[in-house]
C-alpha cells in the first residue's frame, strides 16, 4: 500500500522542517482556525518530528512529539498527511514510527488530543478516551485519549 514511501525522522535545521511547517498550516492550522501560543517555538525546539516521503524527497505526511518527563508521557500532535495521499496508510504508519520512537525512549503513554472529526480514528489504532471534551475558543471542541506503549 505505501509503496515507496519512507519515514524518517527530522529536526528544525533539516531543509524538509520548513516544507513540515507549510504541510501542518495547509492541513491542520487554517482548516481548524488554530492560533499558534507565544511558546510555539520553544515548543517545537523540544519536539521530535518525523516525516513521510514520497521517492524519498517529497514530503506528503507529518507527525510531531512532545516529551513530558513530569507525566511521563509524550503528546503526539499535528499529524498531517498531503490531501492527494490520504486513506494510503500513511498516516497509520506515521503513528506506528512515533509509538515506536516512544517506546524506545521508555516513556509510559502517549497522549493525543483529536477533535471529533478524528476521535473515531484514533480509536481504531488503540486510543482510548479520557475525560471529557474540551471546548477551545475557535469553537474547536477536543478530547483526551492515551495509548500505553509499554
Amino acid at each position: 500500500m505505501n509503496i515507496g514511501i519512507t519515514y524518517k525522522q527530522i529536526n528544525i535545521s533539516d531543509p524538509y522542517y520548513k516544507k513540515m511547517l507549510r504541510l501542518r498550516r495547509e492541513r491542520i492550522w487554517i482548516p481548524k482556525k488554530i492560533i499558534l501560543s507565544d511558546t510555539f517555538e520553544t515548543d517545537e525546539a523540544k519536539s521530535t518530528f518525523f516525516g513521510a516521503f514520497c521517492n524519498t524527497r517529497h514530503l506528503v505526511g507529518c507527525i510531531v512529539l512532545m516529551p513530558d518527563k513530569i507525566n511521563k508521557w509524550t503528546l503526539m500532535q499535528q499529524l498531517a498527511v498531503d490531501s492527494q495521499y490520504e486513506c494510503m496508510g500513511i498516516g497509520q504508519e506515521l503513528i506506528k514510527t512515533a509509538e515506536e520512537y516512544v517506546h524506545t525512549k521508555q516513556m509510559d503513554d502517549i497522549v493525543v488530543f483529536p477533535d471529533e472529526a478524528t476521535k473515531t480514528y484514533f480509536e481504531r489504532v488503540g486510543y482510548h478516551t479520557v475525560g471529557g471534551w474540551y471546548h477551545h475558543s475557535n469553537g474547536l471542541r477536543t478530547i483526551m485519549m492515551r495509548k500505553t506503549t509499554k
